[in-house]
């Protein structure tokens, strides 16, 4: 064992002598002796400094690397999704809720007439656009109307038991009913007079604001809000929307209806972070008969981030806007249409990272760069420092 040991210390020592002095002109890294280091002062607050530097670069090339960079790439539809949700909330200033509906109609002929299902509409003061009531309670059966105070305490009527009130219209009818009195009387009631002064006031004031979610086909149609009750019409054996609604009631609607709205939402699917809905915050101020059409070209997108998968659609929009005159030989329907067709070209955005070998290149790079630059300007200083030092000596 020791004359082993022996032997691998002769070579190594017998190498080191053979080889050491012939590689030691390549050595790139010059050794100073410790007796020639010296810490100053100034050279500290110079590390200090470079640390400081070092440490926000390299935080900042970190984050850079870690930060998702969004890549856009076109392919050819082959989903065979055959529905899309439209999820919108949209206000009409000048309509009230009892005469806007909600219908839809695709180019295969499908219609949905007067959507209620996942469709609510709630009237709202055209100014404040606070909300006065919600048609789905309306269905409920609640319409009674908040027009006195809490500690308001109406009399019912003739032979009212002390301590009994009757604080709405409704509740005065039912006293007048029970003790057989004519209703007549009953209308003429404190409480009936107040609650009709408060409906007309805000009929005047009424506008409707409907959010909801549609389930379309997923092919080129439109929805709409058109006066006329909607139905379905066969011709020939071909399905036809119309809406019934005569010309005398659209020369009545000529000069009064308004179809001035803003759109707060309008989305074809869910949306991911930084989407772009055009016509959201879009508003628009059109009074008098018109058919006011958007013209919305529907792009499928898939989104994924590296953590989640969202399946939804972007959109482009144009509009048009035609007068109708409703004293013409042919009347189109006017109203607010929402025109869509879907691209058959997909976007699909997904995450792109640098590469590791990028980010430890770049991270190499600022580590050298920064101590090399701060080594040369701390040595030009001194050296300044030193030459004025000799001069004034």
């Amino acid at each position: 064992g020791i004359n082993a040991e022996y032997g691998g210390y002769f070579v190594c020592v017998h190498m080191k002598r053979l080889f050491g002095k012939r590689f030691q002109h390549l050595d790139v890294f010059p050794k100073t002796s410790a007796e020639a280091l010296v810490r100053s002062h100034s050279g500290g607050i110079v590390t200090l400094i470079a640390g400081l530097i070092l440490t926000y670069l390299t935080l900042s090339e970190v984050y850079d690397y870690m930060k998702w960079e969004p890549q856009d790439e076109l392919f050819v539809d082959t989903t065979r999704e055959r529905t899309v949700h439209i999820i919108f909330d949209i206000v009409f200033y000048g309509l009230k809720c009892a005469e806007t509906q909600i219908d839809v109609v695709d180019e295969l002929g499908e219609q949905q007439n007067r959507v209620t299902h996942n469709i609510d509409k709630i009237k709202v003061n055209r100014k404040t656009l606070e909300t006065i009531m919600s048609a789905k309670v309306a269905r409920l059966g609640d319409t009674s109307l908040k027009v006195f105070d809490d500690l308001y305490c109406g009399h019912c009527g003739p032979g009212a038991a002390e301590g009994r009130c009757c604080n709405s219209c409704d509740q005065v009818q039912l006293f007048y009913r029970e003790k057989g009195l004519p209703l007549s009387e009953a209308l003429q009631s404190e409480q009936c007079q107040k609650e009709r002064d408060f409906k007309s006031a805000h009929r005047l004031e009424e506008g409707c604001r409907i959010k909801g979610d549609l389930l379309v086909n997923k092919i080129a149609g439109n929805f709409h809000v058109a006066p006329g009750a909607s139905a379905e019409q066969m011709h020939s054996g071909h399905s036809h929307h119309v809406h019934q609604i005569t010309r005398a009631k659209l020369q009545e609607l000529s000069n009064t209806i308004d179809f001035e709205h803003k759109v707060f939402k309008l989305s074809f699917g869910q949306t991911y972070p930084g989407m772009i809905n055009p016509l959201e915050g879009h508003e628009m101020d059109i009074k008098g008969l018109v058919r006011h059409s958007y013209l919305l070209q529907v792009v499928p997108t898939e989104y994924n981030d590296g953590w989640r998968l969202i399946e939804t659609h972007q959109y482009s929009v144009t509009n048009h806007t035609e007068r109708i005159d409703p004293y013409s030989e042919h009347v189109h329907l006017p109203g607010i249409f929402f025109k869509y067709d879907f691209s058959p070209i997909m976007v699909k955005i997904h995450s792109k990272k640098k590469s590791f070998a990028h980010f430890l290149t770049r991270l190499c790079a600022i580590i050298g760069g920064i101590w090399v630059s701060i080594g040369i300007i701390f040595r030009l200083t001194r050296s300044l420092a030193d030459v004025s030092t000799k001069k004034k000596d």
